[in-house]
């Protein structure tokens, strides 16, 4: 390769010019990138024809031409417009060297295009190749894209067919991380796969690691301009109800698909349309405390109708507080340090309805306690469609921990909505995992009363 070192260092600098082109958004520094990578491009371009011109036939000159033709193919391939002759000249690089594909990206490029192309069998050929290639950097990439393969593999099944190809694309990004532990991009691809599997199970605890993997990975900046790793980031803090976080990455996923694709897309803005839309009903069912007039909604919740026996399994121990209270406390990783023994939340509710059921399995419904504090109870209950209380219902509470959603958003998902009307919600919030453990007027939700209890509940 030693005869073609500048043309490969020229094809090394026209790579860079190109990653830095896909990190940066529009604007004068932008144009003026993508004016000195034309211009390096056809310079590149050139020179490698000049030289396939003049060398020689022969077995002597073949692996030669092979480089050329790698140079030539990978310039091509660089080239954002898609040109079909890259495709053409790689393959043509390993017809003629079959070596090469252990010491070039060659096999990788190919099974790039091919992923672009949606032909996955001929890119998990291709990626399954460069594992034998002595550049860690391609058998990294290869691994990466390998493990995105299985995920679409895993798609397309149901059920528990689905673990064995969810489990492969888990090792898979393991294993490109291993590789390079400072590339903080292969989180990325190990969280996606953490996702997938939350989509698969809900129940599972891939979700607190696909939000630990996507942290990591945005640490660096390819990452961040990655619009899958924003819109699963965003699916995943909307699980968490983390809302702000996730309204801005949707927003962001939306730019970067306008600009790598020149289109807008129909997922992200039905994710955010969705996500605006239950803050919208849960802030208007707090602030207007479910619609009830001032004289029933004081009624449903006199000292009167909290009655002991609605502590259930906490009657004996109570540690009763208010909803104002925890508003006041910080949300502490470890609750427990910070309290002698547990607390308990007595509540009605006053609107069973505001959602019945999202489509990550959770429950929206609006909750009062004696002192007239509304807020929203989330309940993940993915079994179940149709709604899980009923109005008036009361609900022991136990340990609760009560987050605080006030911000604005644009009402679109795209920079066009910039000088739109900002929506604003305002609404605090009580998520619980466990529907079954949920004390409802006296009871477990998952136990059934023997009626032995003098009070009628176990």
């Amino acid at each position: 390769m030693e005869e073609n070192s500048e043309l490969i260092e020229k094809l090394s600098e026209l790579r860079q010019i190109r990653e830095s082109l896909e990190l940066e958004g529009d604007g004068k520094r932008h144009d003026h990138k993508n004016e000195q990578f034309r211009g390096k491009l056809e310079g590149l371009l050139n020179l490698t024809q000049q030289k396939l011109k003049l060398s020689g036939e022969g077995d002597a000159h073949v692996k030669a031409k092979a480089i050329l033709c790698w140079i030539e193919g990978s310039a091509r391939n660089f080239d954002p417009e898609i040109d079909p002759s890259a495709e053409t000249l790689l393959t043509r690089a390993l017809i003629l060297d079959l070596q090469l594909g252990n010491s070039t990206d060659a096999q990788l490029q190919l099974g790039q295009i091919s992923l672009k192309n949606g032909d996955l069998k001929t890119a998990e050929t291709f990626f399954e190749k460069c594992a034998d290639c002595t550049n860690r950097s391609v058998v990294k990439q290869a691994k990466r894209h390998l493990s995105e393969i299985f995920i679409s593999k895993a798609d397309a099944k149901t059920g528990p067919d689905k673990n064995p190809f969810l489990g492969k694309a888990e090792k898979l990004a393991s294993e490109a991380l291993k590789l390079d532990t400072s590339d903080k991009s292969s989180w990325g691809y190990l969280a996606n796969a953490y996702f997938a599997q939350f989509a698969h199970n809900p129940l599972s605890d891939a979700v607190r690691k696909a939000a630990t993997a996507y942290e990591l990975a945005f640490q660096d900046t390819a990452a961040r301009v990655n619009p899958n790793f924003c819109i699963n980031y965003a699916r995943v803090l909307l699980f968490q109800e983390r809302f702000e976080e996730a309204t801005k990455h949707l927003c962001k996923s939306q730019e970067l698909l306008a600009m790598s694709r020149g289109v807008e897309s129909s997922e992200v803005t039905h994710i955010f349309e969705e996500a605006t839309n239950l803050l919208e009903k849960c802030s208007k069912s707090v602030a207007e405390r479910a619609n009830m007039k001032d004289k029933d909604f004081r009624k449903l919740i006199a000292n009167d109708k909290f009655k002991s026996r609605f502590l259930g399994p906490y009657k004996n121990r109570p540690n009763i507080v208010h909803l104002a209270h925890l508003k006041d406390k910080p949300i502490l990783s470890k609750p427990e340090l910070d309290r002698k023994r547990d607390e308990v939340c007595l509540v009605k509710v006053i609107d069973p309805r505001i959602v019945a059921r999202s489509t990550l399995g959770l429950h929206y419904s609006a909750i009062a306690d004696t002192e007239g504090f509304v807020c929203v109870l989330s309940v993940f209950e993915p079994e179940k469609d149709e709604v899980l209380f009923q109005k008036g219902d009361t609900i022991a509470l136990k340990n609760p921990k009560l987050s605080s959603h006030n911000f604005k958003v644009s009402r679109g998902v795209t920079a066009k909505s910039e000088g739109q009307h900002r929506a604003e919600f305002n609404f605090c919030l009580i998520r619980e995992n466990n529907y079954k453990s949920l004390v409802v007027n006296g009871f477990e939700v998952g136990k059934k009363c023997n009626g032995s209890c003098p009070d009628g509940c176990c």
